[in-house]
């Protein structure tokens, strides 16, 4: 529940770094401006999935709420790894391109496999810890690309 917390002003921060970084990108293309929006809510909303998974724990469960805040978390941080991926991929925004690349593709085999997952009906605690690893491999390989760069400067 902490790290939900304390996970609000690194989205903050993920906004405003990317905010600069496609700075040049925002006169021309307004679309680039509706992402980075559009990967602040996702962050808040994988923050507030952080903090409910933390207090509503699977032991205290009760009309599934744990489940819907997991939701909430994968949904958020997956959405915002697709578009920060998006940013570099399709607008060429200077970024890491193989975390960039990573967090684009592992989205879309991630979100696949649920896809499959869920037409076949068959429910897999085992996805869920590859997709969460998967997740965190992602996003810490990207926050250290983004502090590594500016204790650089």
């Amino acid at each position: 529940m902490f790290a939900g917390v304390f996970s609000f002003p690194i989205s903050l921060y993920i906004f405003r770094y990317l905010k600069k970084k496609s700075q040049r990108h925002l006169e021309e293309n307004k679309l680039i401006k509706t992402i980075n929006i559009t990967i602040l809510v996702a962050g808040i909303l994988g923050d507030i999935g952080f903090v409910g998974i933390g207090f509503f724990s699977i032991d205290r469960n009760f009309f599934q709420i744990h489940f819907i805040f997991a939701g909430f978390l994968f949904i958020g941080y997956y959405l915002s790894a697709f578009l920060i991926g998006s940013l570099y991929i399709f607008f060429k925004i200077d970024l890491n391109k193989y975390v960039a690349t990573y967090g684009f593709l592992s989205t879309i085999i991630i979100s696949l496999s649920a896809m499959m997952l869920y037409i076949f009906q068959y429910e897999s605690a085992f996805f869920e810890w590859i997709a969460d690893f998967i997740l965190l491999i992602w996003l810490y390989t990207f926050l250290y690309t983004i502090f590594r760069k500016k204790s650089n400067k």
